[in-house]
């Protein structure tokens, strides 16, 4: 009764704060400016005082929590954190979050459910604190396990996606949804499955995750799931290099049922742009501002003809162009909606490649009309496992 008391305090302070801002209705967020400042010390044994006006008492005492969330028409203060084997599903909408707990195997918000404008994010409590900001509602980080599905958009797609006759005999309707296994990405040395796992289910927008836990004799498991379903268990006396293993697994179990589109050979030219390429040979007679400009003008006219001309290669510049000049051909090449990356060779000398930008599915349907295979791309067919002999049966038929 006491928390209910103190909750209602913090709901009737913010209709004297500001009325424009206050709840709508029982199942709205509140703003979270609002419940950052209406964090009470309602831990417990630290109370604040009840006498005199609710505006100036409410806000003494020691903060024990920061964070308050309405939810089913009442504010539930920000829980400690979370075990490292459960799971946040956090809705993100107009910049205000409402968390829910969610365990592996489950979910708590059906699709049907959510606004169209909403997003659902899916990612494990260490990656969840990689964010950011808690206020950011478009986390940036795809590598490190964030999953974000714009339903106003992401569903129609996937709908689409997986009615059209020109796809039906490469998505395959298998125990894992209809996936196709993807190594069309940059994959680093470092744990290059993982990579691969996660972009595979992030582009068919399928729920993935992994469960790393420590049994009572010491041995330790990893299992991970794809679309909700247990796809590969590992087990290893150390939790280093675990989850790679399980990853390599499971992309070998998927292949083993789906298609793969991968990508034959990275297409780099063997000559790189340099700067005398580019008409930028050192002129002592010239300032930094001329010689910028003139930079600026060959780049230019350098990515209009890579962009209007039908190639499969990659534009890669020489590793001697300054960070600066890097900045300014990437800005150069967004322009012209070309995509760009930094890379470091053997050396650690860091180099950019701009490439084209393609539409994966168009490509799977150019590849199903040509045969499976082009100059760059590749559709691999499953490749189902052997069946297992028996040693009788094996000595029937010798």
């Amino acid at each position: 009764m006491m928390e209910a008391k103190v909750l209602k305090n913090a709901t009737d302070l913010t209709s004297e704060i500001s009325p424009s801002i206050q709840p709508k209705g029982g199942n709205e967020s509140i703003s979270m400016e609002l419940t950052n400042e209406m964090a009470l010390a309602e831990d417990q044994n630290t109370l604040p005082e009840s006498s005199g006006d609710v505006k100036n008492n409410s806000r003494k005492g020691k903060y024990r929590s920061k964070m308050y969330f309405r939810r089913s028409g009442r504010f539930q203060r920000a829980k400690p954190p979370y075990h490292q084997n459960r799971w946040d599903s956090v809705k993100v909408s107009n910049a205000k979050i409402d968390f829910t707990e969610d365990t592996f195997g489950t979910n708590p918000t059906p699709e049907d459910e959510l606004a169209d404008d909403s997003f659902v994010i899916e990612a494990s409590v260490t990656d969840y604190h990689t964010r950011r900001s808690r206020r950011d509602p478009y986390p940036t980080i795809p590598d490190k396990g964030l999953s974000i599905l714009p339903r106003s958009r992401a569903l129609p797609e996937k709908k689409n996606r997986e009615s059209d006759s020109a796809l039906a005999s490469v998505l395959y309707d298998g125990p894992y949804g209809k996936l196709l296994v993807l190594e069309y990405l940059h994959v680093v040395e470092k744990n290059p499955f993982i990579q691969v796992f996660h972009n595979t289910m992030m582009t068919c927008d399928l729920a993935r995750w992994f469960q790393v836990f420590q049994r009572t004799g010491g041995t330790w498991v990893c299992k991970v799931f794809a679309n909700k379903e247990l796809l590969a268990t590992t087990e290893g006396e150390t939790p280093e290099g675990l989850k790679e293993a399980t990853a390599k697994e499971g992309i070998h179990k998927l292949q083993q049922i789906y298609y793969t589109f991968k990508v034959k050979k990275e297409f780099w030219p063997e000559k790189t742009v340099s700067l005398e390429d580019l008409s930028l040979v050192p002129n002592r007679s010239e300032d930094m501002e001329q010689t910028n400009t003139r930079f600026v003008e060959a780049a230019r006219k350098l990515i209009e003809n890579f962009s209007n001309t039908d190639t499969s290669y990659d534009l890669v510049f020489s590793v001697e162009l300054s960070a600066h000049q890097r900045d300014l051909l990437e800005h150069l090449a967004q322009n012209h909606n070309l995509m760009t990356k930094v890379h470091e060779n053997e050396s650690k000398d860091k180099f950019l490649v701009i490439s084209k930008r393609f539409s994966l599915w168009d490509e799977v349907k150019k590849l199903v009309a040509s045969g499976g295979a082009n100059e760059k791309y590749e559709l691999i067919p499953p490749t189902p496992p052997e069946p297992e002999v028996d040693e009788k049966e094996q000595e029937i038929a010798s």
